[in-house]
């Protein structure tokens, strides 16, 4: 996965991050808290996420159909930042910390 973004002290230079290290993953549906927020959002220590190299090739399915992943960003002064996921053409949405950023759907 890449991150493409601006740093806040420059103005034409675009710099690429290339995100490979420290994703992990879990299948299926996030129960959710009394006002309605993903429990999956927030970070526990919860083993049931699964560390992966290769966000392409994720085993346990098991007949699910939601994925989610999860990776730290590095700390940096970012300036519109971008991110692009190759191959995402289904209904997606995008949390920054436990707020939605972007949601792509039919």
């Amino acid at each position: 996965m890449l991150i493409q973004a601006f740093p806040a002290n420059a103005e034409t230079n675009a710099s690429i991050l290339q995100l490979r290290d420290g994703w992990s993953y879990r299948w299926g549906d996030s129960p959710r808290d009394a006002a309605g927020n993903f429990h999956w959002l927030r970070d526990r220590g919860d083993d049931a996420w699964l560390p992966t190299e290769d966000t392409g090739r994720l085993p346990g399915r098991e007949g699910r159909n939601q994925l989610w992943l999860r990776v730290r960003l590095p700390p940096n002064a970012w300036r519109e930042p971008v991110i692009f996921i190759r191959g995402m053409h289904l209904e997606f949405e995008a949390y920054l910390d436990d707020r939605l950023v972007y949601r792509f759907d039919d």
